[in-house]
């Protein structure tokens, strides 16, 4: 426990480090602080009205007294949540190798380094959450299957394996506990109810059919009670029965049926947004339907059980920012000539007739570079060892893998967007088995150990770097924003981000941009200044410095990462 605990020590100093070494949060970390200052002011309504899931903002506001700001506590959520993931590692590492006690301590180090778990959990997102969660899930199931005879028995030996005692149905009712839990942090939780043909297969004959079905009832049974509160709270919002407002999960039949749903207008990710011209899935147009009209600020009160914390208070939400209508779907001609009046009503043909090989390719791809090469080294010598000793239980995780890499080759080919987060889940179920592989390398002869050291060495300093610093011209120009504009006032900027850090509702606008949807935008709102990149403004949108739609008030920085303060001189249409 010792080595455990000083394990833990280091993950936590390294993510603190991470985080100072971050000019900027990540891009998403505006909307879970905008969900957890509604649910600490009670307006449950319009948080679980976000299509992100709640857990993750929850947890924010509870702790959030002991932190003080918003930000500290949300930070301290995705810390502990790094910490969790480093417990969850020793556990599975444990449950895999239950003779071998150094290799908990091994794979709690490969999670406390890992550069993917230190860029996840040393920033304002969920995903290090929901990571934590899933492994977690997983540890229960496999702790699960040894009670139940799991564990491989000694050769020549030959037993019934036992129906499930209630140690082994605890187990599994805590695994669908967490993964409900995970659930509710990020909607590809669901994907970890695979959880219990782990248990089945972890190893050794399969159990009695009672046994089975005793197991997977309980999981089921604690999955339900976990995710139908908030299942239920959507349907009193949006009137319909789904799991997740997000347009993802609509692909697959657990969204919302019709158009996708649209965030709270004074939330970020329900500002106004200018499409660019490099990105053809955004188009103006089909924007989601308003959110259902409540009654006053925050509508009717929403009944639901009170150990969930699902009942609006009366406390009055703070004025909210001006909303976004739809766009215009009929936009007059542009004046010069030099754009077209709106983006193209469908994507490119290359983008549309992706194959199912190449969006696994691209999957399994994304999936290399997401491990790193450092993580594959430690994982390749683990991988070996538990193929001998725990076949079946290696082959449950490696199934799990390759089914979730298949989900994100879905992902790919329907949305052609996929990065590092997505295979978040992945990193999570390869840590125990890197740390077992870090710990034959270390036992092994002298060249395998300092390989060892190095991958360690490697992840941490990529973990620990300086990240965004780019950016750090672009906080000033928003601050001076800030300083010169009144709550109400909007900014355009390039990241929904920015107007945190600049306090102010922001219109996103990532140049190139499409002319007269900006103009349009600038005269529905109230937008005195744009802030913007000088060598990106100048490479795409070189008129409006000739034309002089455009007046520069101040700049920050130099070099290519100079950002400006503009005044808009558009004009009318």
């Amino acid at each position: 426990m010792g080595s455990l605990l000083a394990i833990l020590a280091l993950a936590l100093g390294l993510r603190v480090v991470a985080w100072q070494r971050a000019a900027m949060m990540f891009n998403d970390g505006p909307n879970f602080l905008w969900q957890a200052e509604r649910l600490a002011q009670g307006d449950w309504i319009a948080a679980l009205s976000h299509p992100y899931h709640p857990l993750y903002g929850a947890l924010t506001a509870l702790v959030r007294p002991l932190f003080g700001s918003v930000e500290s506590a949300a930070l301290a959520v995705s810390i502990a949540s790094g910490l969790l993931l480093c417990v969850a590692a020793w556990g599975v590492a444990r449950a895999l190798l239950p003779g071998e006690r150094a290799a908990g301590p091994a794979a709690a180090l490969v999670a406390a380094v890992a550069t993917r778990s230190l860029d996840v959990t040393a920033d304002i997102q969920a995903d290090g959450l929901f990571a934590a969660l899933a492994l977690c899930a997983v540890w229960a199931t496999l702790s699960a299957a040894n009670r139940s005879g799991g564990v491989p028995a000694p050769a020549g030996s030959a037993h019934e394996r036992p129906d499930p005692a209630r140690a082994t149905l605890a187990l599994l009712a805590t695994a669908g506990v967490a993964t409900g839990l995970a659930y509710l942090t990020r909607a590809e939780g669901l994907f970890v109810a695979l959880a219990p043909g782990l248990w089945l297969l972890a190893g050794g004959p399969a159990p009695a059919l009672r046994a089975r079905l005793k197991g997977v009832a309980m999981f089921a049974l604690a999955l339900l009670l976990t995710l139908s509160p908030y299942a239920v709270a959507l349907h009193e919002i949006t009137g319909q029965w789904c799991l997740s407002l997000k347009p993802s999960m609509s692909n697959v039949g657990l969204g919302l049926s019709g158009p996708m749903w649209q965030a709270p207008a004074d939330s970020p990710l329900g500002w106004p947004l200018v499409p660019s011209e490099e990105d053809p899935l955004e188009r103006p147009g089909h924007a989601a339907p308003a959110i259902p009209p409540r009654q006053g600020a925050m509508g009717p009160t929403l009944n639901l059980p009170l150990w969930m914390g699902l009942v609006a208070t009366a406390s009055a939400a703070p004025a909210a920012l001006p909303s976004a209508p739809a766009p215009s779907a009929a936009l007059a001609p542009n004046a010069r000539g030099l754009k077209p009046q709106a983006p193209p009503e469908q994507p490119p043909p290359a983008l549309r007739r992706m194959s199912v090989m190449a969006a696994l390719n691209g999957a399994a791809r994304r999936l290399v570079v997401a491990l790193r090469g450092e993580t594959i080294v430690l994982l390749l010598p683990g991988l070996a060892l538990l193929l001998r000793e725990r076949r079946r239980a290696t082959m449950a995780g490696l199934l799990m893998l390759a089914l979730w890499v298949l989900v994100c080759a879905v992902q790919l080919q329907r949305s052609h967007f996929l990065t590092n987060r997505h295979m978040l889940l992945a990193l999570a179920l390869v840590l125990p088995a890197a740390g077992i592989g870090l710990l034959r390398m270390w036992r092994g002869k002298l060249p395998l150990r300092l390989l060892a050291l190095l991958a360690l060495i490697v992840a941490a300093g990529a973990g620990t770097r300086a990240q965004r610093t780019h950016h750090l011209p672009r906080i000033e120009a928003l601050r001076w924003v800030t300083e010169h504009t009144s709550p109400e006032q909007y900014v355009v900027s390039h990241r929904q981000r920015d107007g945190w850090y600049a306090q102010r509702p922001a219109i996103t606008a990532q140049l190139p941009v499409y002319d007269q949807i900006l103009r349009s935008r600038l005269q529905e709102f109230d937008t005195p200044y744009l802030v913007l990149s000088v060598a990106r403004l100048s490479a795409t949108e070189p008129h409006w410095l000739s034309e002089r739609l455009v007046h520069e008030v101040i700049r920050f920085g130099a070099g290519d990462e100079t950002v400006a303060v503009y005044e808009p001189r558009f004009g009318p249409r």
